[in-house]
């Protein structure tokens, strides 16, 4: 038998990137964000269908026919795709309750991948990501879903639709029951591929051996704070437009944080800035009864003392929400 050096070609195990529990909660939220059920009831109005007959969802499989799957990606193409990731960023840079916990970024993974099922027309190239070196949503997707909790086969699926082979092409749906699920792959990720790779804590396969360890700090900017100090990209003195040192300057209004030189380098700034900037009553109120538990970082600590299974225990039903919330 031929050594897996040899061949270096294995079936990935593990589900895919719908199949990994929280998907179809993940789905049914973005479905709600892209207000589909509205699009249902004018669509059985119009057509004078019987309640219910008509379902339209961000994952195509689940839409009642191909027609259906085509009217729900015009309606993404419309505009609403550019609303869904800034919403997205938002809610990974910035949560500011409990229905923004985006679980790591699986749920704006989940989006990309919805964007790829149904075949956009809209590039993932030309919609909106957040600053530096995630400024469109394809450079937002590749910097996450490496620490995104996803089976290791969800990993190599999303590689392979961002990077290649035969990456996602707008206008050319991509089938994530099947794509990328046998495939060529790099030997040094065999340990990952025996019988327990299919499942996950946190991200991890269970068989984690400490290969391929990943920096919580190497993914920008876990809980979404307010300046560019706590964002790594240089000392919170730093004008927000320019990044020339400061010792006085404008300060944001609503945050009290950001500095700038000018009104000038402050416009520059509004977009990347309007993403995480919080009001003091925000850090304050983060620090609450419940809010502890939704914060990116309780979870990435295995908060309250049960370690990650724990922090997954309560993130999918704990809480009263479900692996998209």
């Amino acid at each position: 038998m031929p050594s897996f050096n040899e061949h270096a070609t294995a079936v990935v195990r593990g589900a895919g990137i719908f199949d990994n529990g929280g998907a179809s909660n993940a789905v049914a939220y973005l479905n709600e964000l892209a207000d589909l059920q509205s699009l249902e009831s004018k669509e059985e109005k119009t057509s004078r269908q019987a309640s219910g007959t008509v379902t339209y969802s961000l994952d195509p499989v689940e839409c009642a026919s191909p027609a259906a799957a085509e009217k729900v990606r015009k309606h993404l193409d419309s505009s609403v795709l550019v609303k869904l990731c800034k919403k997205m960023i938002a809610n990974y840079f910035n949560p500011l309750s409990v229905d923004d916990y985006t679980c790591h970024g699986y749920v704006p993974v989940i989006l990309g991948a919805c964007i790829m099922s149904h075949g956009c027309l809209t590039p993932l190239e030309s919609l909106p990501g957040y600053h530096m070196f995630l400024t469109t949503y394809r450079q937002f997707l590749c910097g996450i879903f490496g620490t995104a909790p996803l089976t290791v086969g969800a990993k190599v699926q999303m590689k392979k639709a961002l990077d290649g082979p035969d990456p996602f092409k707008p206008g050319t749906g991509i089938n994530f029951r099947t794509y990328g699920l046998s495939a060529t792959v790099d030997p040094s990720i065999k340990p990952f591929l025996d019988e327990k790779s299919h499942k996950t804590i946190g991200g991890m396969p269970l068989n984690y051996k400490g290969k391929y360890e990943s920096d919580a700090h190497a993914v920008v900017s876990m809980i979404g704070p307010c300046s560019k100090g706590d964002m790594e990209y240089g000392p919170a003195d730093e004008c927000g437009g320019c990044s020339r040192k400061l010792k006085k300057g404008l300060i944001c209004a609503r945050c009290k944080d950001q500095r700038y030189c000018n009104r000038e380098c402050q416009r520059k700034d509004i977009r990347r800035h309007k993403a995480v900037c919080r009001t003091p009553e925000d850090v304050e109120a983060m620090f609450g009864t419940r809010s502890i538990m939704w914060m990116n970082t309780y979870h990435m600590v295995g908060g309250g003392g049960m370690g990650g299974l724990g922090s997954l225990m309560q993130m999918f039903g704990g809480m009263g929400m479900g692996m998209g919330n």
